[in-house]
């Protein structure tokens, strides 16, 4: 069976999510828990702030599976609902197949750890 991986909404507010990374690469099997991508999602556009109401999200997926595709790269503004990965549930599986459902996921609220110190801490 074939499996689609959406852009989730996580606000109602959000229009599209930033992705930031990408952990998998097409051919991957998926076990519950493995995580498939980060993504940011800014909504200065919506909502005006004192501070930039930005947040960062981790999806993983809750499913056997392999990615057969992956669609989107880091850096890639996507919008909320569109489809990020193809997954199937045989490695051998035809991807023209008609039958489909959504993939089983997680979103956790992640904080990014960017390298604000370089060369160690102090």
């Amino acid at each position: 069976m074939l499996l689609t991986v959406t852009l989730p909404m996580v606000n109602p507010f959000m229009a599209s999510g930033l992705v930031q990374a990408c952990y998998l690469a097409p051919g991957a099997q998926v076990v519950p828990g493995t995580r498939l991508l980060d993504f940011k999602v800014d909504l200065s556009a919506a909502l005006s702030h004192d501070c930039p109401p930005i947040s960062f999200h981790r999806l993983a997926l809750r499913e056997r599976a392999w990615l057969r595709r992956l669609l989107v790269a880091p850096g890639q503004d996507v919008a909320a609902g569109a489809v990020l990965a193809l997954l199937s549930t045989d490695p051998e599986e035809s991807l023209e197949g008609t039958e489909h459902r959504p993939a089983r996921c997680s979103i956790a609220g992640i904080l990014p750890q960017p390298d604000w110190w370089a060369g160690g801490a102090g």
